[in-house]
């Protein structure tokens, strides 16, 4: 996975990356004649995060109680943003 500079320099710089994957979803109603537990594959999923530089974060808040990180794995100190994207491809069914 690379990571990009984006806007270098700016109010908004950031590092932007993206996953390609396979997102699973298991239906909470049936979507099938028999009723039967079914999952649901989209095999053509992408995440895409900015993980800003200068902006500041609005989370975690503790003082509405979020927590603030576990120190093996510390919280990015600035602000992101994150975006899932499903294709519009029918999903392949599997029970």
């Amino acid at each position: 996975m690379d990571l990009k500079l984006e806007k270098e320099g700016q109010d908004d710089e950031s590092y932007r990356f993206q996953l390609q994957m396979k997102k699973t979803v298991s239906p909470t109603t049936s979507v099938t004649k028999d009723k039967e537990a079914v999952e649901c594959d989209y095999a053509d999923t992408s995440f895409t995060a900015w993980l800003y530089t200068k902006k500041a974060s609005t989370y975690p808040d503790t003082a509405h109680g979020d927590g603030d990180g576990d120190p093996a794995f510390p919280v990015w100190p600035f602000g992101t943003f994150c975006f899932l994207a499903v294709s519009f491809a029918f999903p392949s069914f599997h029970q």
